[in-house]
């Protein structure tokens, strides 16, 4: 018998002890393992002189306290049936049709797509861009107005439209923001669209 052999089929006899315990115990035979060696012995030597591992292993449990672990016919201790199997999951089966009809489209429209989709985002630059210019125009009247006109009628009304101009650049940004929330949203469900028809999963 091999020492690991030994070794092993010992720290699974000593299964009752606690880990420090056990390891003590197999760290000590391994050492007289090694003693012997250097002795002029064989491994296999070293290992028949110590004796049998279940007599090794009942001497140390009973001075332990302990009782002997259940074990098999050859010394090793049954293993114990797992409480539960893992199973890999299942690999996604992709449609060939499928996705040569993405391409195909892909190729035939895919340029007047993105073109679409490129001019969407300039709409939404130039509605970021107008909320922007009525809100400055609007307050910069405002701030002007005492400046340029000297009657009150003209004064009041310039300041009047530029309380508006500011007025209405919220509702535009506001606006913007769920344009361009949706034009994220819509590459999002395109892309869980063509995965759903590529490999048949939910959307």
């Amino acid at each position: 018998m091999k020492k690991y052999e030994f070794l092993d089929r010992l720290r699974s006899q000593l299964g009752s002890l606690s880990a420090e315990e056990r390891e003590r115990s197999v760290s000590f035979y391994a050492e007289m393992i090694d003693d012997m060696q250097e002795e002029g012995k064989t491994e296999e030597e070293a290992v028949e002189e110590l004796g049998a591992v279940e007599d090794i292993a009942a001497k140390i449990l009973s001075e332990n306290g302990s009782r002997p672990q259940q074990s098999d016919a050859v010394g090793t201790e049954m293993p114990k049936e797992p409480d539960f199997v893992v199973t890999a999951a299942p690999k996604p089966k992709y449609n060939t049709a499928a996705i040569i009809l993405i391409i195909v489209i892909a190729v035939m429209f895919g340029g007047g797509i993105i073109g679409i989709y490129i001019g969407l985002w300039g709409a939404l630059i130039g509605l970021y861009a107008a909320a922007g210019s009525i809100g400055v125009i609007g307050l910069v009247g405002m701030i002007a107005a005492p400046f340029v006109h000297h009657a009150a009628a003209p004064m009041l009304m310039q300041i009047g439209l530029g309380l508006m101009g500011v007025g209405i650049c919220f509702p535009l940004f506001m606006l913007a923001n769920l344009f361009a929330k949706g034009l994220v949203e819509l590459v999002k469900l395109c892309i869980r669209f063509i995965k759903h028809i590529v490999t048949g999963g939910n959307i």
